[in-house]
């Protein structure tokens, strides 16, 4: 897991956790639990940003989403291992841990729990879980009584849930109406809103309900006011396909929110706009032409798309760019003089005059970048394909060497690579004849070079054995050389003796 800063959003620490899924901090801010898919619960120093303790919950279960209360305990929400979760909180069972004693206990309608989302309040006294089911109910586990209070039926699942920061009002939603809640779960106002799944949250003065946009137009966020019910406006999502997941406010007010597809962490001023346009429209992976530029390079390059608008705004990385040409509305196209940057692939941010913003994460680069390879050892001739940043360009003007020599070409293309946000390179190609062990492979294109050190392990060949019967279980024994396999179907023992 990463330790990230709330101001620059830099990178400050990685911390081993196995398997980490969810996270939340001591009321004192003294210490951070991970909960995992690993059947433990990791207890952080975020001072030093070192793992101090590993707690195992008894039976299989995993503890993957700590929630910390006002009374010293950790509520776990705990599943089985490796089961795919639909919501944030979603498990099988919820057990208390007090981490001083390291007693566990199963609260009164454990399985309530289970139901589907759920939160808590910043001053950790009541835990609010969303029923996603026909008909569906809310209810609000109050640390006090050790008990649940539940609210009337709705006809629809519930698929969002917030707290407000001393647990006085509670929202929940089912996509069409936000409903809202006193502490004692009475129905105290809605509003027809279309809001989207996970990420809802109070402002820290309790004032202000915020959340994902699930209607038409660009990537936002719905702000309504908690006192009124009545929506106050959006502000608009850094990224380019979905609205994005809001975590919470620093101590500046800025929004900090997370790109659903993966592109990235972003901070957001929380300045609710009354109207949003639709904001412009791209393929699906968008990309300049050209992608690239030699490192320390300026060069003119150009974006299609729809929705481009008069006195917009381009940055490459944090350097604004000239606009060259503007093509605005449908089929519309910019064209902009990349600066001059060091290497690596930058981000480019388009922002609008209604303050409305777009990112193209990674979608320029200056010089060739290599991310990843499908195949990291094999024999002569194996297919591998390199997936990187920065060598969009025609076979021809490509060159991949391995261990010195020079590697048959096959085909290359712009793909989605990792996710459908980035806009990867690839080039496959066959590795040409090696002696056993590792070797560098080396990619030369027109704005230069790059390598992966020892990225392909030469295989020897495989010697295959037949056996007289389908294996079912095997063991290698190394002191003696011999291979030991049972077989199922034909009861009994192989014993294979190796060369």
């Amino acid at each position: 897991m990463d330790e990230i800063s709330a101001t620059d959003l830099s990178i400050r620490a990685r911390i081993p956790v196995a398997q980490p899924i969810g996270i939340d901090g001591s009321l004192d801010g003294s210490r951070l639990y991970v909960g995992t898919d690993a059947q433990s619960v990791a207890t952080i120093d975020p001072v030093t940003a070192q793992v101090i303790a590993t707690t195992f919950l008894p039976g299989f279960d995993a503890p993957r989403i700590p929630l910390v209360l006002n009374n010293g305990n950790v509520l776990l929400i705990s599943g089985p291992p490796g089961q795919e979760q639909d919501f944030v909180g979603e498990g099988t069972n919820g057990i208390l841990w007090n981490p001083a004693t390291n007693v566990f206990q199963t609260p009164p309608s454990a399985g309530l729990f289970a139901a589907g989302p759920i939160a808590r309040s910043a001053d950790g006294s009541k835990v609010v879980v969303g029923g996603f089911s026909y008909p569906s109910q809310v209810a609000v586990y109050d640390t006090a009584t050790n008990a649940f209070v539940v609210s009337a039926s709705f006809p629809n699942p519930i698929v969002a849930v917030a707290a407000n920061s001393n647990g006085t009002q509670f929202a929940a939603t089912d996509q069409h109406t936000m409903y809202f809640f006193d502490g004692k779960m009475a129905q105290i106002g809605s509003v027809s809103i279309a809001a989207d799944l996970y990420g809802m949250a109070y402002t820290a003065d309790n004032r202000y309900l915020y959340g994902r946009w699930a209607g038409p137009g660009n990537p936002r966020l719905f702000v309504l006011d908690a006192t009124q019910f009545q929506i106050v406006g959006y502000v608009p999502g850094p990224f380019s396909s979905f609205a994005p997941f809001p975590v919470g406010q620093n101590q500046n007010g800025n929004l900090i929110v997370i790109d659903p597809s993966n592109a990235g962490v972003g901070l957001m001023p929380f300045n609710p706009l009354s109207t949003l346009d639709a904001g412009p429209t791209y393929p699906p992976y968008p990309q300049w032409t050209p992608g690239q530029a030699i490192p320390g390079q300026s060069i003119s390059t150009e974006l299609s798309g729809n929705g481009f608008e008069t006195g917009q705004e381009v940055f490459f990385g944090s350097v604004g760019v000239a606009i060259d040409s503007l093509v605005t509305g449908p089929g519309g196209q910019v064209t902009v003089q990349a600066p001059a940057l060091n290497a690596g692939p930058v981000n480019v941010v388009f922002q609008f005059p209604d303050g409305w913003n777009m990112l193209l994460p990674q979608s320029f680069s200056y010089g060739p970048t290599a991310l990843q390879l499908t195949e990291s050892e094999g024999p002569p001739g194996s297919p591998i394909t390199l997936i990187g940043y920065g060598f969009n360009f025609p076979l021809s003007q490509l060159q991949v060497t391995m261990g010195g020599k020079r590697a048959i070409l096959y085909s290359t293309s712009t793909t989605s690579g990792i996710t459908t946000s980035y806009p990867a390179d690839q080039v496959t190609f066959f590795a040409p004849s090696g002696l056993y062990g590792p070797v560098d492979i080396t990619l030369n294109t027109p704005v230069g070079s790059a390598t992966i050190h020892n990225g392909f392990q030469y295989t020897q060949k495989a010697a295959v054995f037949p056996t007289p019967a389908n294996l079912s279980q095997v063991i290698y024994d190394s002191t003696r050389n011999l291979v030991f396999a049972t077989s199922g179907n034909a009861r009994r023992l192989i014993r294979l003796k190796l060369p």
